[in-house]
């Protein structure tokens, strides 16, 4: 789905932050404070810089000019970087331009151009450059320059105000004519705005300059007449020297062409810290609607990964490997500082005591996000840096980091995704995090069955996308799948205290509290057994702390493991089932059910529809029903059955139930609606498993096994059409192949033993064993979706990406759906 445009402050919103306790530090004055949240950090060495003096924008190009020194280079003249919006290098040059000029200029959006004020320097380069005189527009002390080209306007930062030049005189009279200094405006800035202020930035979006000042750690919003408007206060930022701002487009492709950015350029001082160029979103987008619930997370462990023999400063992913019996967990920053010992991943076991580790810098050295199959133990790792995520299967010793691991990757660029920073693994997808872009990406593998990119890269689909500002979720670092409630999880590291559930479709499902942990920079989040129970399921997350851009002598990280509170109930959409299992308690709200009952589900809780116990069933199990309408029922049998007024029933037979009553007190009575040995059906193997009744008056079925009938012959993974002539007692009619189950990828022996044909022609379906359709794991307990594109002897269907029932969300993985009806 698109992003929405970034809208303001509403009342609804305000209510959300305050429910969340998500404010923004205020201001020292009586100023409103700005509302400002960092989305990305661009890193000098990212830029293959040591230092980052300054950096312009030029609209026309769609690209920024960093100005610096290169890391090979770091004491000869600056240099000129060209970089996308996505942060890629598309080439540098020389320049002989110092330094101190570049407060002292901007681009000029229309041609190109650099105007440079007061400067004696005629740069060296590709750049072309105009010099404009200074002592026409009285400044005395120029501390940046912005331009506003919509209205023609060269805005001029002074130590006593703002100088507004009317860009058109300036550029067609640089000599400084009488007439252009008259046109020159000079302003006071609001008194408001305190420190020494230093960088200009013009906002085409709200008509606001932005000023910084960098002894107060603040911007200032202010109008073009110099009001001020807001304080954007960034203490939390850690800025070491703020150098000069930019107003660009934002990096997250999917917003609209006119949403603006704020770039904060930040040199670090002298004796440690990173250059960077960091990204301000200005408007938020977080939603007007409070979450489902907030509920409190109940026990917390925490491990010091700083502490182990081989330290993860900064760990980025975190995943548990049923195979390998470990969390493991990927450490994004490690290799960058002096502690490195050649491992940047790390296998635990989940009580948190370090077992092994691995170096990946041969491949990846920003292993930020971890996932696993816990079918076969691939592993998925997302890199950042590259944009990538990368496949790592185990070979035949079953280890991790040995020689016989089989590595591929696919590119996240291909859908948009700049910033993979949290990756999981569920129902045969992989969920890819963007952080910058603030969205979640589902990947299904193609018709080759494996991950290998999309097109033209390989044949991976991407099945979905949701947006997470309108969940209240800024920065998704870290995502995870929980197996047993069939949903995701989520951290971010703007709203650090809480952990977000949402399902697969991206709807929030619950906000957990877990500002207890007091976790710092939640980067990743996974699932798996609990260190005290492994019975139980913990929510795992990793801390990267302090970054090492702020210090890079830190070692801070952390883990901790979580027991969540009280479990979310869960929802979904609405079914009529019955299950195999003689008997179940899972079905939560019911007391034992039985596998003669049919049961009704709104997608919140469970009723009992029909108690086959009530009218004689006991012991007998229904294992393929049809709901006609509200007092009529058709149904079939595993084993034959004697009925009061119908008298023995085979399992190849139909019967309609005529309801007086239905519910805990069921009462009615039975006849006799379909014969199938009248119609061939007389095999074991024909006994009817899975039925419905299409609104013309045919019958779907399908049998256990392999069936031979005039008009059709297959086995139990297809569904036949009978088309009756005659009913009851003396059947009769003619058959015909509906669905051939093997041309979609059900193997006979997986067996289609539930079935619901809806009113558009679209299937509904559940197997007798588990089995993966386009990259769809399905379990006997779950409910898969195709719409079908054409049918019989050709069948091809195409599945959703997400189930329609998902057992496992409900508790009822253990057991087998054995009939259903989707109302």
């Amino acid at each position: 789905m698109p992003r929405p445009r970034r809208a303001l402050f509403s009342l609804g919103l305000l209510l959300f932050i305050a429910l969340l306790g998500l404010t923004v530090s205020s201001a020292t004055s009586q100023e409103p404070t700005g509302y400002w949240h960092e989305a990305r950090i661009i890193k000098a060495s990212d830029l293959n810089l040591s230092q980052i003096e300054g950096v312009a924008y030029e609209p026309a190009a769609g690209r920024f000019l960093v100005f610096g020194r290169v890391l090979s280079a770091s004491a000869a003249p600056m240099s000129v970087t060209r970089v996308n919006p996505a942060g890629d290098v598309l080439g540098s040059s020389p320049t002989s331009l110092p330094a101190s000029a570049l407060l002292k200029s901007t681009i000029d959006p229309a041609t190109g151009v650099l105007l440079l004020l007061d400067s004696d320097v005629t740069p060296t380069g590709e750049l072309p450059v105009k010099t404009l005189p200074g002592d026409v527009f009285g400044v005395t002390n120029p501390r940046g320059m912005t331009i506003d080209s919509d209205h023609a306007r060269l805005f001029v930062l002074d130590t006593g105000g703002l100088a507004v030049v009317p860009l058109d005189a300036v550029i067609d009279d640089p000599g400084g004519a009488a007439d252009t200094a008259d046109a020159i405006r000079h302003l006071p800035i609001d008194r408001a705005a305190k420190g020494s202020l230093r960088g200009i930035a013009y906002n085409p979006y709200n008509d606001h300059l932005y000023i910084g000042a960098p002894d107060h750690n603040r911007v200032y919003e202010l109008t073009t007449g110099g009001r001020l408007v807001a304080e954007l206060d960034l203490a939390d930022l850690e800025l070491s020297n703020m150098r000069n701002l930019v107003i660009a487009p934002s990096g997250d492709t999917t917003d609209s062409p006119g949403v603006m950015s704020l770039y904060v350029i930040d040199q670090s001082l002298a004796g440690g810290g990173v250059d960077r160029i960091i990204e301000l979103y200005l408007v938020d987008e977080r939603p007007a609607v409070s979450p489902t619930m907030v509920i409190a997370s109940t026990q917390i462990w925490v491990t010091q990964t700083s502490s182990w023999s081989t330290p993860s400063p900064d760990p980025s992913g975190v995943d548990y490997s049923p195979q390998l019996k470990r969390l493991v967990i990927g450490d994004g920053e490690v290799e960058e500082m002096p502690i490195f010992r050649q491992k940047n991943l790390f296998l635990a076991k989940t009580s948190g005591v370090l077992k092994q580790g691995c170096d990946l810098t041969g491949f990846t050295t920003e292993p930020v996000g971890v996932a696993v199959n816990p079918a076969n133990g691939t592993m998925y790792i997302s890199d950042d840096n590259a944009d990538s995520v990368f496949e790592i299967r185990l070979g035949p010793d079953s280890k991790l980091c040995t020689g016989d691991d089989i590595r591929t990757s696919f590119s996240t660029r291909a859908f948009n995704d700049f910033d993979p920073e949290g990756v999981a693994f569920g129902q045969g997808q992989i969920f890819v995090t963007d952080g910058a872009g603030a969205e979640v990406n589902v990947i299904s593998a193609g018709a080759n069955g494996v991950f290998d990119g999309l097109p033209p890269a390989g044949d991976d689909v991407l099945s979905d996308h949701f947006d997470t500002m309108g969940l209240g979720i800024r920065d998704p670092e870290g995502i995870g799948y929980h197996t047993q409630r069939g949903t995701l999880f989520l951290v971010s590291r703007l709203e650090r205290k809480f952990l977000f559930e949402v399902s697969l479709a991206g709807d929030l499902l619950n906000v957990i509290d877990t500002a207890a942990a007091d976790i710092v920079f939640p980067a990743g989040i996974g699932v798996g057994p609990s260190s005290q129970d492994s019975g139980e399921t913990s929510i795992y997350i990793v801390d990267r702390g302090v970054d090492n851009g702020q210090d890079p002598n830190e070692n801070d990280g952390r883990l901790f493991e979580i027991a969540l509170g009280a479990e979310a109930a869960p929802s979904g959409s609405p079914i009529y089932l019955s299950h195999a299992a003689d008997t179940s308690t899972a079905f939560s709200g019911l007391p034992e059910t039985a596998d003669e009952d049919i049961l009704y589900s709104d997608g919140t809780g469970w009723t009992v529809f029909f108690d086959g116990s009530d009218v004689g069933l006991a012991g007998t199990d229904l294992n393929a029903f049809a709901v006609v309408d509200t007092g009529t029922i058709l149904m079939s049998f595993m084993q034959p059955v004697t009925l009061a007024g119908v008298g023995k029933v085979d399992d190849s037979d139909i019967v309609q139930f005529n309801a007086v009553s239905l519910g805990n007190n069921t009462a009615g009575t039975f006849t006799l609606y379909f014969d199938g040995s009248d119609v061939g059906l007389t095999k074991a193997s024909e006994d009817i498993d899975a039925l419905d009744l299409l609104p013309d008056g045919r019958l779907i079925v399908s049998t256990v096994g392999s069936y031979a009938v005039i008009g059709a012959q297959g086995k139990g993974d297809d569904l036949l059409s009978f088309t009756p002539a005659g009913l009851g007692a003396t059947t009769s009619g003619t058959w015909s192949l509906y669905f051939d189950g093997s041309d979609v990828g059900i193997k006979p022996a997986t067996n289609v033993d539930g079935v619901d044909v809806a009113a558009n022609g679209d299937i509904f379906l559940t197997t007798s064993e588990n089995v993966s359709l386009a990259g769809l794991t399905i379990g006997d307990e779950d409910v898969a979706h195709c719409t079908p594109v054409s049918l019989g002897a050709a069948t091809n269907c195409t599945f959703t990406s997400t189930l329609y029932f998902d057992g496992s969300n409900w508790g009822v993985a253990a057991d087998d759906i054995d009939a259903i009806q989707i109302p």
